[in-house]
């Protein structure tokens, strides 16, 4: 998969209200959605190594050490992989040309009634 494919996947799986990673194993018995989408929803763990590879372990430290005395929560300074997938940076190195595509462009004049029966179908998964 390329970051692209990941990226359109947490899309969807934001849009028909995932929760965690693991609702991602409920999306890939959905065989019409890979087949809209043009590609298979990753696994749970697959998922689960792609965010990974934006963490750096300093600059975790780093928001944890200047943490608030009382607090528990934390936002770190963005990774130079998290930086890089912002700029554009990760489509180009997934491949010429590899872009997030919209659901009309794959499926031209359907209007929105299947991805409502997609979102729909979907939920009952969740």
């Amino acid at each position: 998969m390329t970051r692209a494919t990941y990226v359109e996947s947490f899309l969807v799986l934001n849009a028909v209200g995932g929760d965690c990673l693991e609702d991602f194993d409920a999306l890939r018995e959905d065989g019409g959605l890979a087949e809209m989408l043009g590609h298979a929803v990753p696994s749970a763990e697959a998922a689960r190594k792609f965010l990974y590879q934006f963490h750096e372990g300093e600059k975790i430290e780093q928001a944890q050490q200047a943490l608030a005395a009382g607090r528990v929560s934390y936002i770190p300074e963005e990774s130079s992989a998290l930086q890089g997938l912002a700029s554009g940076e990760s489509r180009r190195s997934a491949g010429a040309g590899t872009t997030l595509r919209r659901a009309e462009d794959r499926h031209p004049g359907c209007g929105c009634h299947g991805h409502r029966e997609l979102e729909a179908r979907s939920q009952a998964h969740l």
